[in-house]
């Protein structure tokens, strides 16, 4: 699988900048496997504790189901629903819609197998 980042770059231009260069140079500005955040507490909020602990769990206990998937990380099935709508959003996981007896039934699926939290703290030290 693949590896995704959580990147802090508080000198980088921002998404409106970078857009702006693309349309004026016709060249994409696209990063897969890369969010990247100017602001160090929007990145860590995104990049909670909670939603990493949820995708872990993901990842490693494969649960066939949302209701099993809030068992193994010890909480409630409206919470996890929540997170893992934003680890799907982010692209880190795929929910996958199954029907289980006549009931529907949302099976996640990790499509990174690392996570890396990057703050480039060394790029901006003077030596």
């Amino acid at each position: 699988m693949k590896t995704f980042t959580f990147r802090y770059a508080p000198h980088e231009p921002t998404i409106g900048h970078r857009m702006m260069e693309a349309v004026r140079t016709g060249k994409p500005d696209v990063r897969p496997d890369e969010l990247v955040s100017r602001s160090l507490k929007g990145l860590l909020a995104v990049a909670s504790e909670s939603k990493l602990e949820i995708f872990e769990a993901i990842l490693k206990e494969k649960p066939a189901s949302l209701y099993e998937l809030a068992e193994k990380v010890g909480k409630n099935q409206s919470y996890v629903l929540k997170e893992v709508r934003v680890l799907e959003a982010l692209g880190l996981i795929r929910l996958h819609r199954e029907n289980d007896g006549g009931r529907e039934r949302l099976r996640p699926e990790a499509l990174y197998s690392k996570i890396i939290i990057d703050c480039g703290f060394e790029d901006k030290i003077a030596i």
